[in-house]
């Protein structure tokens, strides 16, 4: 049987719905689960509340903390970093004492995800169970890059210290207690290694998807404009600066725009705005309208455990322009292009063969609907092995 925990809909309980389905689910825990949403007319719910539900899990043996404690965890003053600590292992010892009451043991496998997981790994040790850790980012590699970044581009965005030690301490603890390290990208993977981790005891498995509805394939005729989005965070470790880049050295006739939140200094920020149209912080919902509305993604990113948003984009029909610093998600000339992190030129470059060639886009955009289907829980699951191999 599996075990598994995690903060948050991580996925959209992508995971734990596919176990529960082909009936190997033995217990999932989590912060909020709002099963009662089966049971609501639609449109009641709230917006996010409805998110922490999942039919698939329908009958599923699922274990929350509740809203009201999850609420008080979460709430606090602290650095971010010390208060993912502090989350964590609230969860992580709520986690392992609610697995401890199973008959969890050898030939099991427990997973669980950054921060939130050392207590229950301990628990698969002592109970003789393989315990999967999820690392979602490439850890310290990541913040050191950030750093760097804002070092060299000061006027763009303040500098960050980096995080406190406790909370790279119990990462390393997790990495340390886990059977294998999981990470979503050969990039996560060769960043761990450089911090300790052996190479052999990564596994690399991409996170689950389920394909945005609605999604088509692009047709623009010649002469219309190309629509090139940014979503994510707006800032320097996502690689914003360089889109911004690309905007102003754009040949006309490419169009940029963005979505998301906004971490710059305000007069880089309003020079920004000149050359590219930023539509701030949307819900879900929206995003998914401004990507249907647009002809290509650009994730510029500088270091990413994977990049989620490239399979939402693909989804709905957007070739994808990628650096090489995330998910092996694009096929380079298939259904986007691969440029080389820090290279708004390369980006450009990228752009103007989709805008003077609309069947080349339009070709993309096919492959790109084709490819986001390729990352659905089956496939993750079958990456990380049956449970027989994992023992």
């Amino acid at each position: 049987m599996w075990y598994l925990s995690q903060l948050g809909r991580r996925e959209h309980y992508a995971l734990p719905g596919y176990l529960h389905q082909q009936g190997i689910l033995g217990l999932f825990v989590t912060d909020v689960w709002c099963g009662f949403a089966e049971w609501l007319p639609g449109g009641l719910m709230p917006g996010k509340l409805a998110q922490r539900y999942n039919p698939m899990l329908k009958g599923a043996p699922i274990v929350s903390q509740g809203l009201v404690k999850a609420g008080l965890n979460r709430f606090s003053r602290e650095e971010q970093t010390l208060r993912w600590v502090r989350e964590g292992r609230h969860f992580g010892v709520f986690a392992a004492s609610e697995f401890a009451k199973t008959t969890i043991g050898a030939g099991d496998v427990l997973v669980g995800f950054t921060a939130a997981n050392l207590e229950p790994l301990k628990l698969a040790e002592a109970r003789g169970a393989k315990g999967l850790h999820v690392q979602v980012d490439p850890g310290l590699d990541w913040y050191l890059i950030r750093q760097a970044e804002q070092r060299e581009f000061p006027y763009v965005e303040d500098e960050t210290k980096l995080p406190d030690g406790s909370f790279f301490d119990r990462i390393r603890s997790e990495w340390i207690h886990a059977s294998n390290v999981v990470v979503h990208s050969e990039h996560s993977k060769q960043a761990l290694v450089r911090q300790g981790v052996a190479a052999s005891k990564c596994i690399v498995a991409s996170p689950s998807f389920s394909p945005v509805p609605g999604g088509r394939q692009k047709i623009r005729k010649p002469g219309q404009p190309l629509r090139a989005l940014f979503v994510g965070n707006h800032c320097l470790a996502k690689g914003f600066h360089y889109f911004v880049q690309a905007a102003k050295s754009a040949p006309p006739g490419i169009e940029f725009h963005s979505a998301g939140r906004i971490a710059l200094k305000e007069a880089y920020r309003k020079e920004a705005a000149g050359h590219v149209r930023m539509h701030g912080h949307l819900n879900q919902a929206a995003v998914w309208q401004l990507m249907a509305a647009s002809d290509v993604l650009v994730f510029p990113t500088l270091s990413d455990g994977f990049g989620l948003v490239q399979l939402e984009a693909m989804s709905l029909g957007l070739p994808v322009i990628s650096t090489h610093d995330c998910g092996e998600v694009v096929r380079d000339g298939v259904d986007g292009f691969k440029v080389a992190s820090r290279d708004s030129a390369a980006i450009n470059e990228a752009l103007t063969r989709l805008f003077d060639n609309p069947g080349l886009q339009s070709g993309m955009s096919g492959a790109a609907l084709e490819r986001s289907c390729e990352f659905e829980a089956a496939s993750q699951f079958n990456q990380l092995g049956k449970t027989d191999d994992l023992i």
